[in-house]
């Protein structure tokens, strides 16, 4: 696997200190693990389509609802939910998921809902403002696994007879792969 960037801070003489550098290769990670699956989330979603199981398990069909509020309504006396927000997916060459309807209505339209209950407000204080963002912000983590947009990186540092020698590596990292370059003081024109 190649790297899809590779960052090199040569050897330097900085505040008193030899600096030996370091070598810093960005990874699209290949394998990466199911967010709504593996990590914690406050949402719980409830996804409907034909060919793909998104979001995790529930029993429900599309077809015991007759509308989208009629689901809505469902999943606010069911579940006792008390913020709902809906999902939508464009399909095109790849799926990609979020909260706002796509622009492009022909591949296009609503697949489900992501939900909050009072026990999960009461996790974020009463705070419904707080807790719709973390909602959003679990929809754009479960998109970037879908789309693929997962990196990892490993870090080489110089050894003894001046070759590169890996040090380190980290994996699933969800979205922008800047996080990675920041933690390690890489600037954009570096």
């Amino acid at each position: 696997m190649e790297p899809i960037e590779t960052f090199i801070k040569q050897p330097h003489f900085v505040n008193g200190r030899w600096n030996n550098g370091y070598k810093l290769e960005i990874y699209l990670d290949d394998d990466p693990v199911d967010p709504r699956e593996e990590f914690s989330n406050v949402g719980k979603m409830i996804c409907f389509h034909r060919k793909y199981r998104l979001g995790g398990y529930h029993e429900l069909t599309i077809d015991c609802f007759g509308s989208w509020q009629a689901v809505k309504e469902f999943i606010i006396d069911m579940y006792g939910a008390v913020i709902v927000l809906p999902i939508y997916m464009y399909e095109h060459s790849g799926i990609t998921i979020s909260t706002e309807p796509f622009s492009c209505s022909w591949d296009s339209g609503q697949i489900g809902f992501i939900y909050a209950d009072m026990d999960d407000l009461q996790d974020y204080n009463g705070d419904k403002t707080k807790l719709t963002n973390a909602l959003i912000d679990e929809v754009k983590e479960y998109d970037n696994y879908l789309t693929g947009n997962v990196y990892g990186y490993k870090l080489y540092g110089m050894d003894d007879n001046g070759k590169w020698e890996q040090m380190e590596s980290c994996w699933g990292f969800y979205g922008d792969y800047k996080c990675i370059l920041d933690e390690y003081g890489v600037k954009d024109d570096d």
